[in-house]
């Protein structure tokens, strides 16, 4: 009896033991945030654009954005992790990868701002 009860004690503890090393290890997992959002946004021409296609590119440039947003603080937390085991190089490319994928959304956004005030413009 007392070796069938130790028996269930350790097998419980060492259960619980992989349990929760399982549960760390799950929590210090880099993320895997996918590629950068690929769905970029068709803006209209500004000298032919109607009200419609304005609307529906400004909502589109919305949603992109947040998509990037998401992206971004995924890849902020992934880079958290493995920061340290990063070269000088891979952590200058990472860094220039968001640089351009930031200022392609930004640039998409002052276009869409220009082509919103050439709409305007024409009323």
């Amino acid at each position: 009896m007392m070796k069938n009860t130790a028996s269930i004690i350790l097998t419980s503890a060492l259960l619980l033991s992989s349990a929760v090393t399982s549960q760390d290890q799950a929590q210090q997992r880099p993320l895997h945030c996918g590629p950068a959002p690929q769905d970029f946004p068709v803006i209209p021409n500004a000298e032919t654009a109607t009200t419609k296609q304005v609307v529906e590119a400004r909502k589109n440039i919305l949603a992109y954005s947040q998509k990037i947003d998401v992206y971004f603080t995924c890849m902020e937390q992934r880079t958290q992790y493995i920061k340290a085991y990063m070269s000088k190089d891979q952590l200058s490319r990472y860094e220039n990868d968001m640089t351009d994928l930031n200022n392609k959304l930004r640039d998409a956004q002052i276009e869409m701002n220009r082509v919103i005030r050439a709409l305007r413009s024409r009323r």
